[in-house]
């Protein structure tokens, strides 16, 4: 069951006394929402008491209620990455650049999609251009 494998790891970064950091979603608004992710932060720097905001992308596929593979409440396929947030591109769409792969659960039964680009790195734009 993953989220009990995360849920292992999670458990393990603890134990290891790595940073956690709480995840909610982001709104343009700026507006605080509910906390639903929990994220193992990389150990660089000292973030004091009152880290900077940062930004983590998750991308995720929700298991299927009642499937005899996962758990109803399971997510089939998910990644998340930690991102630094550009401006508003077209549509209102974010501009996303990935920095680093982070490992954590998150709870998004019932919240809205989001769309945001991400740009192509520099060593594919001759590949796009082609």
């Amino acid at each position: 069951m993953y989220l009990h494998r995360m849920a292992v790891e999670l458990a393990a970064a603890i134990l290891a006394r790595r940073k956690l950091r709480l995840g909610s979603i982001w709104n343009e608004s700026g507006r605080r929402a509910p906390y639903r992710a929990v994220f193992v932060w990389p150990d660089q720097g000292d973030d004091g008491p009152s880290p900077i905001a940062a930004f983590a992308f998750t991308s995720a596929w929700q298991g299927i209620a009642g499937s005899q593979t996962h758990e109803a409440n399971d997510i089939d396929r998910h990644v998340s990455l930690g991102v630094e947030k550009g401006t508003l591109g077209s549509g209102g769409v974010p501009q996303l650049r990935v920095r680093r792969w982070l490992l954590g659960m998150c709870f998004f039964e019932g919240c809205p999609w989001t769309e945001v680009a991400f740009p192509w790195p520099q060593a594919l734009q001759a590949v796009s251009n082609g």
